[in-house]
């Protein structure tokens, strides 16, 4: 994975404007993933990726910074 770049944009459904996230490696990914989890302060978000393997990463990087 260290070598494929995902675009990840987080939405909003109350309208806010989608922000758009590249990464190049786990760490990068992992590091953007709490500071958008952090903003949200609770509320809830939607991620929209191309394929199931991007959605599977997602979900087990989402997993990594909850056991952290």
């Amino acid at each position: 994975m260290d070598q494929e770049k995902i675009d990840i944009v987080s939405i909003r459904p109350q309208g806010k404007e989608p922000e758009y996230r590249s990464f190049r490696s786990s760490e990068e990914l992992l590091k953007i993933l709490a500071e958008i989890l952090v903003s949200l302060k609770g509320e809830k978000a939607a991620v929209i990726t191309q394929t199931e393997e991007e959605t599977q990463t997602l979900q087990e990087s989402i997993k990594k910074i909850h056991m952290d």
